[in-house]
């Protein structure tokens, strides 16, 4: 009897701990592309006098900085096109800045510099501002909802063209 109880340990352990690694390979944040404006850019909003005030967007960069306000949190970004996990393509060319105002405390240490955030929301009223000493006009998100992707999505962008196979018999020497 003991015996057949060994057996069923490494099945019961892979059971208990499928979940968890199913879980770790969880995608983005998933929001429906079709209730929204997926044809603004950041830039045509910033030109477009605040002509697309309250239009629904899902937008996406790379934080800049994160400032807590008494009336809750702003995150300046800058924007990239977002992919089909809805992760920014850092790797593309930018589409200009924009800032995120969102209801509560975001502590500045977890949503740094340099780390990707994908926001729903509805676009407020443009916001004049200053790059270095050019004035500037942000595009404001009024955030519905945030995802801060982890760290390593920053540094590993999947590559473009899908997935790859290599298949092969050698040696490879690296640095």
């Amino acid at each position: 009897m003991a015996m057949k109880r060994r057996q069923f340990l490494p099945c019961i352990l892979i059971m208990l701990c499928l979940p968890i690694l199913l879980g770790g390979c969880a995608s983005g944040p998933a929001y429906d592309l079709a209730s929204v404006r997926t044809d603004l850019t950041a830039e045509a909003v910033a030109a477009g006098q605040d002509r697309f005030r309250d239009e629904p967007v899902v937008w996406g960069g790379r934080i800049i900085q994160t400032t807590p306000r008494d009336s809750g949190t702003e995150i300046e970004l800058l924007a990239y096109p977002l992919d089909n996990r809805q992760l920014p393509s850092h790797r593309r060319q930018s589409q200009g800045r924009f800032l995120i105002e969102k209801d509560g405390f975001l502590e500045p240490g977890d949503w740094a510099t340099g780390r990707l955030v994908t926001v729903r929301g509805r676009l407020g009223a443009n916001r004049s501002g200053q790059v270095g000493d050019a004035d500037y006009t942000y595009p404001v998100v009024i955030a519905e909802d945030l995802h801060l992707w982890p760290e390593e999505a920053a540094r590993a962008e999947r590559p473009r063209g899908g997935p790859r196979v290599n298949v092969g018999i050698g040696v490879i020497f690296s640095r």
